[in-house]
């Protein structure tokens, strides 16, 4: 007979989950080493078109066959590595919105974990530049990345500049250290790139859509973007996208990969503090060995002389196993 008095011991779900996620971490981490990890384009399962103003707009994506250290995983899995936008598509005005891993992991079907054939999701996409967008069926436009290592400081990030991290131009006129709050070099944080005024662009308001290719293109398709930039830049203090290129050129061998702050620095004698009124949009990952030359920014802010952003910092982040 049992005794009434007898209590059934409670799972803590949430507990149990934790521990799940934690012990897949470290799985995930022993794998991919002190690399990087990437994984192929994310692709539109349909046809969309995407509304200048902001608001959010869901998409339906295919998930990449390939998914790495995360396939055994799936779906949940797919909460854990982040998400960046394409350069091409941030220059036009497009940003993959923030907790993209979890609409994936949450959406995700068949959800079923030794699934076979062809997944979908939903993720969500903002437009901050003046016209529509439109993505056509299988267009990629955002990747997945993750990685196992803290970013290079100091002397470490230091002895790497002339060898894996290459940078032209002249240094305290093109390019920085970056040290938050203080000149100690022993703090140095990453480099701060000059943005180049001369180079400052963006889509002027139109009632037609807007859409490039998303295959491979020299220079990551820059003609596709400059067909619809114009200069020069209204003067503005209510946030607009602007397009701009790099002062000094920049070329990372396949040791090394940088991701840009999404804050964005003051220039000037304003040592590192983040610029509070701009924010680069999340393109951010900068893959070595596909790096090369002056690189673009996509920079939503002000554009007046005294509000508008100078410089861009960007980590670097060993790429050795």
């Amino acid at each position: 007979m049992s005794n009434p008095e007898a209590t059934v011991p409670m799972i803590d779900r949430g507990a149990f989950i934790r521990d799940a996620r934690r012990l897949v971490v470290e799985e995930v981490k022993e794998e991919v080493g002190g690399s990087f990890w990437k994984s192929a384009d994310v692709k539109t399962a349909n046809d969309f078109v995407v509304q200048p103003g902001g608001e959010r707009t869901r998409v339906s994506v295919v998930i990449p066959e390939d998914l790495g250290p995360f396939a055994k995983y799936v779906p949940w899995g797919l909460s854990l590595p982040y998400a960046t936008t394409r350069s091409r598509y941030a220059q036009l005005g497009l940003e993959i919105c923030p907790h993209t891993d979890l609409s994936m992991s949450h959406s995700c079907y068949p959800s079923e974990p030794d699934y076979e054939g062809i997944r979908i999701a939903d993720v969500y996409v903002k437009n901050f530049s003046q016209r529509a967008i439109r993505l056509p069926e299988d267009t990629g436009f955002f990747y997945l990345y993750y990685f196992n290592s803290p970013p290079l400081r100091g002397k470490n990030l230091m002895k790497m500049v002339g060898n894996d991290i290459k940078i032209g131009g002249e240094e305290g006129v093109d390019w920085r250290w970056w040290c938050p709050k203080t000149r100690d070099v022993d703090k140095i944080e990453g480099i701060e790139f000059f943005i180049d005024p001369e180079s400052k662009a963006w889509i002027a308001p139109d009632n037609t859509e807007i859409t490039i290719g998303s295959g491979s293109a020299s220079n990551h398709n820059r003609a596709g973007v400059d067909a619809y930039l114009e200069s020069p830049v209204p003067v503005v203090k209510d946030p607009i996208l602007t397009i701009a290129e790099s002062k000094s050129s920049l070329e990372l061998s396949e040791d090394v990969n940088g991701l840009v702050e999404t804050g964005v620095v003051y220039g000037g004698n304003r040592i590192g503090i983040v610029d509070p009124h701009a924010r680069h949009l999340d393109s951010i990952y900068m893959e070595g060995g596909n790096t090369y030359g002056k690189f673009r920014t996509e920079v939503l802010g002000a554009t007046t002389p005294t509000l508008s952003p100078q410089t861009v910092a960007i980590r670097f982040f060993s790429n050795r196993k």
